[in-house]
């Protein structure tokens, strides 16, 4: 069943919506956000981690995408 949905996303380009997008150190205030019922769609903190297992902190553009590989 999982690969069936998988296939009529990629077939049909469904992206989930994004409410808002917060940085690391604004945690708080996304989970507040998200505890507020008031979104429509994600609440996102992106935490990025490069080969080295340091973490990075790179905000992703309307695409999902970032400067970081």
């Amino acid at each position: 069943m999982a690969d069936a949905m998988n296939r009529a996303i990629e077939l049909h380009n469904i992206h989930p919506v994004i409410d808002r997008i917060f940085v690391f150190e604004q945690a708080k205030e996304a989970y507040r956000r998200q505890q507020s019922q008031a979104h429509v769609g994600k609440v996102v903190i992106p935490i990025l981690v490069s080969r080295h297992g340091a973490a990075g902190r790179s905000m992703p553009n309307r695409h999902g995408k970032t400067d970081l590989a």
